[in-house]
């Protein structure tokens, strides 16, 4: 636990210190107080760039003013007021998406269910929140590339984030709101990652376009 004489608002904890001085920050509401559908922990700050630094003034403010609206958002659902959901939002395609007698939500497994509900509740509905949450219809790429960025130290959670926001706005996409998903990977960048990994076939032994087609494998072509 965190060692320095700093304060932290109610629910705010930090684990560590890590190797490299810096902590795991969480809003962690104890079980008998979380209203239902409230996660279990979230990872602070969600808004900039998430280092762990209690030395840095400018990642403590961000901590103490994410905890807050947290902090807020917890007291409405204890008195059993739900948020207001704002047309073309996020938390508007997380109902549509979440509707267990929708055509979504009930074709995914449990275990997918629970996956990506605690993306959404750990990261995706915090950063939205931290936003207004915006009108989708304006989102555009830079933004999700801004996003991401909050977990460049943590790939694994970044791939995670991305494929949880990318199957959000293909519902998105589904009910019209949107026309292109920013989201999604574009085609010319995995064919890129697919070279890098695979490397190009050698010029001399691979057949032309017009062979591919002659063989019957247009799909190659």
């Amino acid at each position: 636990m965190l060692s320095l004489k700093l304060e932290l608002p109610p629910y705010v904890v930090a684990r560590g210190p890590r190797k490299d001085g810096t902590y795991r920050v969480l809003f962690q509401v104890p079980k008998r107080l979380r209203p239902l559908g409230w996660p279990a922990e979230r990872p602070l700050p969600f808004t900039g760039e998430r280092q762990g630094d209690l030395r840095n003034p400018n990642e403590i403010a961000r901590i103490c003013s994410n905890a807050s609206a947290l902090y807020d958002e917890l007291k409405m659902m204890t008195l059993g007021r739900t948020p207001s959901v704002q047309p073309y939002s996020l938390p508007a395609v997380i109902k549509v998406w979440q509707d267990p007698t929708g055509d979504y939500w009930p074709e995914l497994m449990p275990r997918t269910q629970r996956f990506y509900s605690k993306v959404l509740a750990a990261h995706v509905l915090p950063w939205s929140m931290s936003r207004g949450h915006p009108d989708i219809r304006k989102m555009d790429r830079k933004a999700v590339i801004t996003f991401l960025r909050m977990f460049q130290n943590q790939p694994h959670v970044r791939k995670h984030v991305r494929a949880t926001l990318s199957q959000l706005l293909t519902v998105a996409q589904d009910l019209s709101w949107i026309e292109e998903n920013p989201a999604k990977k574009s085609a010319s960048r995995v064919q890129r990652k697919q070279r890098s990994r695979f490397g190009r076939p050698p010029t001399s032994t691979s057949p032309s376009k017009p062979q591919y087609r002659q063989a019957g494998l247009e799909a190659l072509a």
